[in-house]
C-alpha cells in the first residue's frame, strides 16, 4: 500500500517577513491554516519541519506534529525544498521506522488551500506514472505579452516573436499556469534520484485564483486578509486542531 507524508515547511529565518509562518491571519497563525487541510487530507502522516524552537512550540499548540528539529544548515536561503523533504523522509525512516512512498511539500504561506486539493495531487501520482504534481493557478497576464529590458535600455518580448500590427486576444492564447506556491507531491524514489522537486512527467491541479494566494511580502498579507473576509474563509480554531497522534 502506498504511504504518503505531508511536510509543512516552517523555517524561522524568513527574510522579507520575519517569523511569518507564525504571524496571525484573522487570529490564527499561517501554520494553523496549513495544518487544517493537511490533517483533513488523505496523507498518512503530517509533520512540521522547522529549525526554530518557538515555531515548533506554536505548531504543537495547534495540534501539529513536530517529531524533530531540522538542522539550522537546512534553513539557509540556498537550501532547496528537495533537501528539506529528503531530511524529513530519512529522519522518520531512521528514528521512527516509518517509510513513505510519496511526499507532499506544503507551504504555510498559501493559507487557503483545501484538503481536496492535496488529495487531487495524491490521486494524480497514484493513478499514473506522474513523478510530480503541484497546485497551480491560471495566470491572467499571458507570457506572450511580457517584455524584458535589454542592456541597451530597450525592451523586447520575453518569448520572442512580433506583436507589431497584430491583435492577440486573451481568448486565443493558450492558458498559462503558474505554481500556486502551495503544495507539491513527489515520488520518494524519484526525489532521491533527481534531487529536485520538478520532475517529468509532471501534472498540475488548477485551483481558483482566490485559493492560490501566496504570502511573500507585506502587501500579500493585506490581500490575503481582504480575500478571506470577502470569501468568508473561516480561520482555523484550536477546537479544529486534531490532537497529535501517537506514531509510536
Amino acid at each position: 500500500m502506498t504511504r504518503s507524508l505531508g511536510v509543512i515547511v516552517a523555517r524561522g529565518a524568513s527574510k522579507r517577513i520575519p517569523r511569518k509562518v507564525i504571524r496571525p491571519l484573522l487570529g490564527a497563525p499561517l501554520l494553523a491554516w496549513a495544518g487544517r487541510p493537511a490533517q483533513a487530507s488523505r496523507l498518512d502522516r503530517v509533520v512540521v519541519s522547522t529549525e526554530d524552537e518557538e515555531i515548533a512550540a506554536v505548531a504543537r499548540t495547534w495540534g501539529l506534529d513536530v517529531p524533530f528539529l531540522r538542522p539550522e544548515v537546512l534553513a539557509e536561503d540556498y537550501v532547496g525544498p528537495d533537501q528539506v523533504l529528503l531530511h524529513a523522509l530519512e529522519t522518520l525512516d531512521r528514528e521512527c521506522g516509518e517509510t513513505f512512498d510519496l511526499a507532499a511539500l506544503i507551504q504555510p504561506t498559501a493559507p487557503f488551500i483545501e484538503a481536496d486539493h492535496i488529495d487531487a495531487c495524491l490521486d494524480r501520482l497514484e493513478e499514473s506514472d506522474t513523478r510530480c504534481c503541484f497546485l497551480a493557478r491560471q495566470v491572467s497576464e499571458p507570457p506572450q505579452w511580457m517584455f524584458r529590458k535589454t542592456e541597451r535600455g530597450e525592451v523586447e518580448l520575453m518569448m520572442g516573436g512580433d506583436l507589431a500590427g497584430t491583435r492577440q486576444h486573451t481568448q486565443l492564447i493558450e492558458p498559462a499556469l503558474l505554481p500556486a506556491g502551495a503544495v507539491w507531491v513527489v515520488r520518494r524514489a524519484a526525489l532521491q534520484q533527481e534531487k529536485r522537486i520538478y520532475m517529468a512527467p509532471m501534472r498540475a491541479v488548477v485551483v481558483p485564483r482566490e485559493r492560490a494566494v501566496d504570502i511573500d511580502e507585506e502587501y500579500d498579507f493585506i490581500v490575503a486578509e481582504a480575500m478571506a473576509r470577502h470569501h468568508d474563509f473561516a480561520p482555523p480554531t484550536r477546537a479544529d486542531a486534531r490532537q497529535e497522534r501517537d506514531y509510536g
